[in-house]
């Protein structure tokens, strides 16, 4: 078990957090952020947007009062949304901001649980005055969030050293082929089409009505690290209608639906044969024309999003049609060149695997300290 000091919140005095906080939320509609203002404008979401107003100037706690209920420490000047609830410590010769927003960090798994609502669970100025908040001596504190604190910086390096990989590929892709906005290499151009064999649709609700399916929508992509994250398993028969493609290892699949996120994910073998939404466009190499590894670079570079969202139809639900996406026009350099840096691909991606076992790691060893410094006395 992992942990940082022997004595637990137990042994330590307890206060409510009304009394030594001053709660309050914030005054601002959701969309009067402004993606080039000078301030941090915190919502409910766990990224931080844009304001160009300030509204408060203080080291504090944020929490979401509805939704992901996230929680976020900030000091100094920022704006933040209506359902969004702002801690200031009062004394802080009782309590850090920076431990109030560890053990907040911990606790906030109970937030959810005591939420509220419908389809959108939100949680009560009383649920937070209420908490009983544990308060060991400063120098304990501190130590405290020294050590979480250095964990955290163990996470963010290799959550850069990610990025560089990512970059990396990137920065081949270009060197090896140039931007595919302008082709400066002079290779073929053909359809994205004419590069992929066809893909048939299939009825799972007839054809597997009996047996479970593992289904893969918009949702089960992480945009960010372009992999499948989350698949769901169904019977057959209560399929959505929009389960009809099967995908094979190497498939590409594109999101047709807010193009501007670029979901886009290669199919690994771990996938292969799983039935997927006709949400996605799915692109399925001919290997005799084009490798998978350039195709899945293509589908993730700026020239292959602005095309697609140059092309959307609809305001509030933006979606491209799937000849928008296969009738886009790439370079198709010689199966050779493709070939090779496909295999440099490979092993960047084996080291950038390395790097995310690395971080995932150092993300079990933080949750563990949160837990069994805050937590292991308060759920008994």
């Amino acid at each position: 078990m992992v942990t940082i000091f022997k004595n637990s919140p137990g042994e330590w005095g307890i206060k409510k957090l009304g009394e030594i906080a001053k709660i309050q939320t914030g005054k601002l509609d959701v969309n009067a952020e402004n993606i080039n203002g000078k301030y941090p404008f915190f919502t409910c979401s766990k990224e931080i947007h844009k304001i160009n107003t300030w509204g408060y100037d203080c080291e504090c706690v944020i929490v979401a009062g509805n939704a992901d209920l996230n929680i976020k420490y900030y000091n100094g000047k920022f704006n933040a949304y209506q359902r969004t609830y702002i801690i200031e410590i009062v004394n802080k010769r009782i309590v850090e901001t920076k431990y109030l927003y560890y053990f907040l960090s911990a606790y906030v798994n109970i937030l959810r649980k005591k939420s509220t609502g419908g389809v959108i669970k939100y949680i009560r100025l009383v649920d937070l005055t209420d908490i009983d908040l544990p308060i060991p001596p400063l120098n304990i504190q501190r130590q405290i969030v020294k050590v979480l604190e250095n964990i955290e910086i163990g996470i963010n390096l290799r959550e850069k050293a990610i990025l560089e990989t990512e970059n990396l590929i990137k920065s081949v892709f270009l060197d090896t082929f140039g931007n595919p906005l302008d082709n400066p290499k002079d290779w073929d151009i053909k359809e994205i089409k004419k590069t992929c064999l066809k893909i048939s649709n299939i009825i799972p609700n007839k054809s597997l009505s009996d047996e479970y399916i593992n289904y893969i929508d918009i949702s089960s992509i992480d945009n960010k690290s372009k992999k499948i994250v989350n698949v769901k398993k169904i019977k057959g028969e209560d399929a959505p209608i929009r389960a009809r493609q099967k995908v094979l290892k190497d498939d590409i699949l594109v999101a047709i639906v807010r193009p501007n996120l670029n979901s886009v994910a290669l199919v690994s073998k771990e996938y292969n044969n799983m039935v997927v939404s006709t949400g996605f466009c799915v692109l399925r190499p001919n290997k005799d024309i084009i490798n998978e590894k350039y195709l899945f670079e293509i589908s993730k570079s700026d020239y292959f999003i602005s095309n697609l969202v140059s092309k959307c139809k609809g305001a509030n639900y933006p979606a491209v049609n799937k000849p928008d996406v296969l009738g886009l026009e790439i370079p198709v350099p010689p199966l050779d060149f493709q070939n090779k840096f496909a295999e440099i691909v490979q092993k960047l991606e084996e080291i950038k695997e390395k790097q995310i076992k690395s971080k995932e790691e150092m993300n079990e060893l933080f949750d563990c300290c949160l837990y069994n410094t805050f937590m292991s006395e308060l759920v008994k």
